[in-house]
């Protein structure tokens, strides 16, 4: 996926985040970033499995596969919960917070940056299994506000221990991206 793509999805998921925190209460905010978070991820695995088929799968099916919807569905119910979850805790834990002190862009962007790279991720990993000749290579945003822990996998291949068991996003915020390349 090109990082103007991208970037324009981030954005445009932190932006819906946002506007699901605004408009809805806390009971139907869960539902609610549950769907928005399928959506999308179904958006994202399916432009990006088609483009990976097209490319390394010569002409094979380029539909979306059965497991990936059903790990984005896992993946959405989980997130959506964990966010209301977390902000649930930080408001019994510290009374003078208010949700919207929680509740910000910059938590709405991150959360958009993270689901993104899992989308991404879980698109590749299954053209991955359906095309045996290519290997996953990890791709930092590599510039200055790489982390320690992705910093190293830059340009490695998925070989042998080289990812350490993490497979992107590696932490909340990770931008990181996993490419295909022919063996």
């Amino acid at each position: 996926m090109k990082d103007s793509t991208r970037y324009n999805y981030e954005k445009r998921i932190a932006r819906d985040i946002r506007k699901i925190w605004a408009l809805y209460d806390r009971r139907s905010q869960t539902g609610r970033l549950r769907y928005l978070l399928l959506q999308w991820g179904k958006k994202i695995a399916k432009y990006e499995q088609k483009l990976l088929a097209i490319k390394y799968c010569e002409g094979e099916n380029q539909s979306t596969h059965p497991d990936t919807l059903a790990a984005l569905e896992t993946r959405s119910k989980l997130v959506a919960e964990t966010i209301q979850n977390t902000t649930r805790k930080r408001l019994e834990n510290d009374k003078d917070l208010t949700r919207s002190d929680i509740e910000t862009p910059g938590r709405a962007e991150m959360i958009a940056i993270t689901e993104t790279t899992f989308f991404i991720w879980l698109a590749v990993s299954e053209i991955k299994k359906r095309c045996s000749n290519t290997l996953m290579v990890w791709v930092t945003s590599d510039d200055e506000r790489v982390c320690p822990v992705c910093g190293p996998l830059h340009l490695k291949p998925n070989v042998g221990k080289a990812w350490r068991g993490l497979t992107p996003p590696a932490h909340p915020g990770c931008r990181c991206n996993v490419k295909l390349m022919r063996k």
